[in-house]
């Protein structure tokens, strides 16, 4: 089965290693284990990188626009949303924790939303990487909380947390196989 990754995050260099750019880092860290070349294509609004049977992709657009690049990239490569793994940090899951699931909203995630938006529900994957961390004293609200970067102890459990999370184990867990 083909699976598309697409890996969230703002194409604006200020915004690389933000908690928000958490999607981009697992696309790139993984995209980077495999062979085959990035490519800038701006007619799928992305950069792509084809393996075999997966393809590593990040949008070239804002996160609140996303939902435009997911849909060209699957209209592209003719696939389902179903066969769409979706990447992306989620603020209701605690820093070096992970979540895949299926069918799912988040009306609160921009990102998130432009995809759902823009395929008409909410029938595709999702892997969402926990990225809070804050003191349940100093809750700062979540937009200024995602676009901060992490700090050298918070980007190690991140970093961590990115080289467990295998494509062909998350592969395999969407199949149930």
């Amino acid at each position: 089965m083909k699976v598309l990754f697409v890996g969230l995050g703002n194409p604006n260099r200020k915004y690389l290693l933000t908690r928000h750019d958490a999607g981009r880092r697992w696309i790139e860290f993984w995209g980077s284990n495999f062979q085959g070349k990035w490519q800038r294509r701006k007619k799928l609004l992305s950069v792509v990188l084809e393996s075999n049977e997966i393809i590593f992709s990040y949008p070239l657009l804002y996160m609140n626009e996303s939902g435009r690049a997911a849909k060209k990239l699957l209209n592209w490569y003719h696939l389902p949303p179903t066969q769409l793994c979706l990447v992306h940090d989620e603020l209701d899951l605690p820093l070096g924790s992970w979540k895949l699931s299926f069918g799912r909203s988040s009306p609160l995630h921009k990102g998130v939303a432009s995809v759902e938006e823009n395929l008409g529900g909410e029938n595709f994957w999702r892997l969402r990487l926990g990225i809070d961390n804050r003191p349940s004293n100093q809750r700062l609200p979540g937009i200024k909380y995602v676009l901060q970067k992490f700090s050298p102890t918070e980007d190690d459990i991140f970093s961590k947390l990115v080289q467990t999370l295998e494509p062909a184990e998350i592969i395999k867990m969407m199949t149930g196989y």
